[in-house]
């Protein structure tokens, strides 16, 4: 077959490079695989690959773009959208070009991880039947192969594993999968929230890749925590540990074996070296992002810190206290005096000098001014429905803008302060009914995990407490779960 190939078989839909040559194979009608690879590749010794297209030579070239362009068999007929779409642009675009020149240095371009000793091609029974009835055959579908799904992303039945491995390193023929594919039991999926993934996780495969997007997937998923509970009022932190919580209840019953299964991956996803495809349409569909985002991935013109920094200076424009402010942001108020650069001292202005020129202060009339102030962020402090927060002078001297030690000489505030100060103990029990509150109000089973991640406590504080509560059902409550 040096001078040509005589009959040379067209993609079919969503046909894998591989398989086309797998059913080359048969219509050459060469005994040996290695026949086949020769006449395709040139020489022998090359191992068929499975989900991208090895070096060919320039006649297969030739035969294969006759009806349909270079660019088209990567994007439509290889798996290069499973790996390449989560990639920096330098890394796609490389990873592209190599392809495009049927270049095998891609595995040195992107990273893949280990697909595992038991990878193999993988056909759904129904999508069998109706390409036999539509073709006369079968053929190994890219939607099957997508890494993370077990089953068919458009019949939702579960995928059958044939024995035809995917590691190159072990192949060295070509299979055809209407030579392996059996007519096999039916087992459909019945979990409405799997069903759901598989179809986002294919609709974001199939849609198309803009090659010079230079937005990380990383940034624009952070984007989409902007005003969530996810993320804090100023926009700088993320709440990993309850994104964590939420995000494994709702996978909780999805039969899956990669993507995001602890939080320390969740963690890498907005660190940018997590960028598989699977992972990132888990957080995606959990998010409410469409795979229509995914194509051409945009960044708000302002940042949520930058909207927040917005909002506080109008406000204090508005003529706002330091105090309403912070409770309207839902942030400390020394975050709000920090922001607008100021720092009020309450003493200041009680300072006077004696003939020696020594400053002392007027104690009480500042203990007279502080004393509704003092009063206003302790009952704060135990205000139903927020975070318990701890009494402490230093807590109330920060809020103030005082300095250290201040309170001491203010005998009302002091006093007032001492009358509703409590033990770590108490303290740790209050943060610990909240919590249980907490929990109860997202709908969520009470257990001792979702305490500790709320109050940061140990079981060991935990169960110390428990003996200090007053008999109820919150105390009957938590010892059932200890």
């Amino acid at each position: 077959m040096t001078k040509g190939f005589g009959i040379f078989p067209s993609f079919y839909e969503d046909e894998l490079v591989y398989s086309l040559f797998a059913r080359c194979h048969i219509v050459f009608g060469n005994i040996l695989y290695v026949d086949t690879i020769r006449d395709l590749f040139g020489e022998e010794s090359i191992k068929p690959e499975i989900e991208f297209i090895n070096s060919i030579m320039p006649m297969t070239r030739d035969y294969l773009t006759r009806n349909i362009s270079m660019e088209d068999i990567i994007l439509n007929h290889t798996m290069f959208s499973q790996y390449a779409r989560f990639q920096s642009k330098e890394r796609r675009k490389a990873f592209f070009n190599s392809l495009m020149e049927t270049k095998e240095g891609y595995y040195d371009i992107i990273n893949i991880n280990s697909k595992g000793e038991d990878a193999m091609l993988r056909y759904c029974p129904i999508c069998v039947k109706e390409d036999r009835e539509k073709y006369g055959e079968t053929y190994w579908h890219r939607k099957h192969q997508l890494r993370g799904l077990n089953i068919c992303p458009i019949h939702f039945c579960k995928l059958h594993k044939s024995e035809v491995g995917i590691i190159k390193e072990k192949v060295r023929c070509f299979i055809s999968c209407e030579s392996v594919a059996k007519e096999t039991s039916i087992i459909m999926c019945e979990n409405e929230v799997e069903k759901s993934l598989a179809k986002y996780v294919y609709d974001t495969f199939m849609m198309p890749i803009d090659l010079d997007n230079s937005i990380k997937a990383k940034a624009f998923l952070d984007t989409k925590l902007y005003g969530t509970k996810y993320l804090c009022a100023t926009g700088q932190k993320r709440n990993l540990s309850l994104l964590w919580e939420d995000i494994s209840s709702y996978y909780k019953d999805v039969d899956v074996e990669l993507g995001i299964n602890f939080k320390w991956q969740l963690g890498r996803i907005f660190h940018c070296d997590k960028n598989d495809l699977f992972s990132i349409c888990q957080m995606g569909m959990f998010l409410g992002v469409s795979p229509l985002e995914f194509v051409e991935m945009k960044l708000p013109l302002k940042s949520q810190y930058d909207s927040f920094l917005e909002e506080v200076h109008a406000l204090k424009n508005q003529g706002v206290g330091y105090l309403d402010i912070s409770k309207r942001m839902g942030v400390d108020v020394t975050t709000i005096r920090s922001i607008l650069g100021v720092r009020k001292n309450h003493s200041r202005h009680y300072q006077c000098k004696n003939k020696s020129s020594r400053c002392k202060y007027d104690y009480d009339a500042l203990d007279k001014e502080l004393l509704p102030k003092v009063q206003e962020i302790v009952q704060d402090s135990f205000c139903s429905g927020e975070k318990p927060k701890r009494i402490t002078f230093r807590r109330i001297e920060n809020i103030l803008g005082l300095k250290s030690k201040v309170l001491d000489k203010l005998s009302l505030c002091r006093e007032y302060i001492l009358s509703h100060m409590e033990s770590i103990e108490a303290f740790w029990i209050r943060e610990i009914i909240w919590s249980m509150e907490e929990v109860k109000k997202q709908g969520k089973v009470l257990c001792v995990t979702r305490i500790m991640n709320l109050t940061h406590l140990n079981k060991r504080k935990i169960c110390c407490c428990v003996a200090q509560m007053d008999e109820g059902s919150l105390k009957s409550e938590l010892e059932a779960i200890l």
